[in-house]
Order: structure tokens, then sequence, then C-alpha cells
């Protein structure tokens, strides 16, 4: 290699040195490009059969259906077979046939869309890579009927005429990543089975309409691990229904209401986790509120509150009201039994809570951090059940219209059973 020469001064002196160049080579390794492969279907069932797509797919492709080919919608997924295997989206096109899609495992790395008339079932495990979306722009809807998985992010949106659904069918206990519902005009959510949500993940559910978030299971408890929104979450079929919330153990504000479809329809929620969830919109579940962690905070007042029926707080868990009659006052729509068993209640606004609830402490302790009193009108008081420790009442407490209250205390093993210090 012949030397290269440069001239430079040093101290008054040009002197010439020779530079040597040297090539290097290297080759770079570009990433695959995914490319769309569409499905065929005139030979058989087998997604891994190369002659059933106008390209045969490999990791990283989209799968593209239109029209079913000879041999129908109900495909067998034998060409990926496990989370290593990605998919690049898939989409149901206008022209697409009523598809079941059921078999091997993959991850989603990309959008599934439909904008098709017919509904499209998944029965694959899919694993959520990255930030996900589920468009439904057709008449129809997509079920996935198997196992949620993964870390990422899906959101679902809807456009187009008619309302669609996306249902969830399958065990999605190991998605940990979020799923949020836009609250686009059409957009429905439905879950099919109780194993359909996930304790480990974050619930952002957003269509506010009826049956915006349809419960369709019965007797059993749906995990959501943390949830927010604005979505009316309906129990649509009879039996009791019971949805945890929290435990994940974060703060979220849930704007929207749980409700039942029917009277044979009945639902309870439940509040784990040691995080605050506030309530800001009116439920109508009839089967109780239950706080086991954390705190509970009712922040819709009026005749109505932000939940009716009875309210139990386990120990260690708080409910607090941070806005006027949090309780509500109309008979059939307040909160009409506070059972503190070992819990506390805080009274967190200046003004005035209760009228037609009565309180039962084993243990428990009424209080007001907002200065506002607790009120009461004949009929309802306050009941002091035997415990171990004794149940306190620090809250002001007010008698409507010079009306009386009830105060009942039973014996139990505390030294002192009823203690009352509101001014």
């Amino acid at each position: 290699m012949k030397p290269i020469f440069f001239a430079y001064r040093n101290g008054g002196v040009r002197r010439v040195c020779p530079l040597v160049a040297t090539v290097v080579s290297f080759t770079a390794t570009l990433p695959a490009v995914a490319a769309d492969a569409n499905w065929l279907g005139n030979t058989d069932a087998s997604m891994a059969n190369g002659a059933n797509w106008d390209s045969s797919p490999v990791s990283g492709d989209v799968w593209l259906f239109g029209a079913a080919g000879t041999a129908g919608g109900t495909l067998t997924n034998d060409l990926a077979t496990s989370s290593a295997f990605q998919v690049g989206g898939i989409s149901f096109g206008a022209a697409a046939s009523a598809y079941t899609l059921s078999g091997g495992a993959f991850t989603l790395a990309g959008n599934i869309v439909s904008t098709s008339a017919n509904a499209a079932s998944i029965g694959a495990g899919i694993t959520v890579s990255g930030a996900r979306q589920v468009n439904l722009n057709g008449t129809s809807g997509v079920t996935l009927t198997g196992n949620l998985s993964g870390s990422g992010s899906l959101t679902q949106t809807a456009g187009g005429s008619g309302a669609k659904t996306l249902a969830f069918s399958g065990d999605n206990s190991g998605f940990t990543g979020t799923f949020t519902q836009t609250n686009d005009s059409n957009n429905r959510t439905a879950f099919n089975a109780a194993t359909a949500g996930s304790a480990n993940a974050a619930w952002d559910l957003n269509r506010n309409v009826n049956g915006g978030v349809a419960l369709n299971f019965t007797n059993s408890t749906i995990h959501f691990g943390a949830l927010s929104g604005g979505a009316f979450i309906r129990s649509n079929s009879n039996g009791t229904v019971n949805v945890s919330v929290g435990a994940l153990g974060t703060d979220t504000t849930f704007g929207g209401a749980f409700q039942q479809a029917n009277g044979s329809a009945q639902m309870s929620v439940i509040k784990v986790g040691a995080g605050n969830l506030t309530l800001t919109g009116g439920s109508t579940h009839t089967a109780g509120t239950i706080v086991n962690g954390g705190t509970l905070t009712l922040a819709r007042g009026g005749g109505s509150g932000a939940v009716r029926g009875q309210i139990t707080v386990n120990a260690g868990a708080t409910v607090k009201t941070t806005v006027k009659d949090a309780l509500g006052y109309t008979d059939g729509s307040q909160v009409s039994q506070v059972n503190l068993v070992g819990g506390t209640f805080d009274n967190a606004h200046a003004d005035n809570q209760g009228y037609a609830t009565q309180f039962n402490l084993t243990g428990g302790t009424v209080g007001s951090t907002g200065g506002g009193s607790i009120n009461f009108f004949t009929g309802y008081g306050i009941a002091s059940n035997a415990a171990v420790s004794t149940s306190i009442v620090s809250a002001p407490v007010t008698l409507r219209g010079g009306n009386s209250m009830n105060v009942a205390v039973a014996d139990g093993a505390a030294s002192v059973d009823l203690e009352m210090s509101g001014a």
C-alpha cells in the first residue's frame, strides 16, 4: 500500500510524515422488512401450508384475510406455535368472510384491523409487544378466545357505523400491560369470562353508554389491577358478579358507573390493594361495596351518591368522602349502611354526610378530617358491635330537624366498647 504524506509545521520547521491508510471492510445486516401475506385457503385449513397463501408468511409478516377459499373460514394456526413467532398485524378486509383462527401462540407486533361485516375469532394465545391496537372499522367485531399476555399496551378503537364489540373470553391473568377502550360512539368491550380480566394489568375503560362494557358471566369475580376511565360497566347475567379493583396498588379515578342489566343480575365492587380509587360517577350496583385495602374515595354527591346500598370497610382500609352528600340521601338510592369492621370512615369535607345511613362499628372508626358532621334521621344511628378493640366516633354528629337517633352498644372484650368524642 502506498503511503500518504501530509505536511505540518513544528517550531517554524516544515516536516513531512507518512500516513498509512487502512481500508476496513464490513458487512451490515439490515432488519427484515415485514411483508403482506394474503390468505387464499384453496388447499386446506392449515396456515402452515404455503400453498394456502400467495406467499408463505414468515415471522414478522402481516396476515391479510379476504373472502374465504374452498377450505372455508375455520383455520388451524399451525404456522405460529410460540411467542417467538411475531405477527406484524392481522387484517380482516371489507370482503373478509367470518374467520376463526385457532391453534398456536404468537407475539402481536402490529395491529389487528377489521373492516369486515363478518365477525372474526382468534383462539391463539397472544403476547402483546409494544403499543398495539385493535381497530374495529367494519360493522362486526372481533373475539379473542385465547389467552392474552405480555407487558405491551392494547388500544381498542371503533369507526364506521353500528356498534361493534371486542370480546375477551380467555385467561388474561398473564397480561401485565395496559388496555385502553376509547370512547368512540360505536365502541363496545365484552368480558365473556371472569378470567378475561387481569389483576396484573391496568384497564382504562371509557365507553359511557349502557353496555359500553359488558360482563357476560355469573357467580364469579373479575379482576382489574387498576381501573380508570368513564365507562358504564354492566353485568348482563343472572346471579352475582364481583368486580375486584386495585391489586396494582396505584391511585386512579373512575368516573363511570357499575350497573346491573336487570333485577336478577347482582354486582358487588371490591376495592383491594394499597392505592386510592376515587369514584366520581353514580353507580347502581346492589350487592354491596367492600373495601379490603387502601382507600375508596366517594367524590360524587347529591340524592344519589357515588354508590348505594351497603359499604363494608375491613381492617386497615378507609372510605373517604370529599364532597357534600357523598352517601346520598334519597331512599333507595343512598348508602343505607356503613359497616366498619376494623376499618375507617373519614369525612374529608367540611359539609354534611349521611341522613338516612346506619353506621355499624365493629372496632371501627368514624372521623372527620374535613370537619363536617355525620347527620342522622329517625330510624338511623350508630351500633357498636362486640369487638376486641374500641369503636370510635370522633366526627361531629348532628340530628336532622330535631329528630332522634339510635345508639346501640354491645358488650365486647374491649375495656371501652364505644367512644364518642365529636363536637
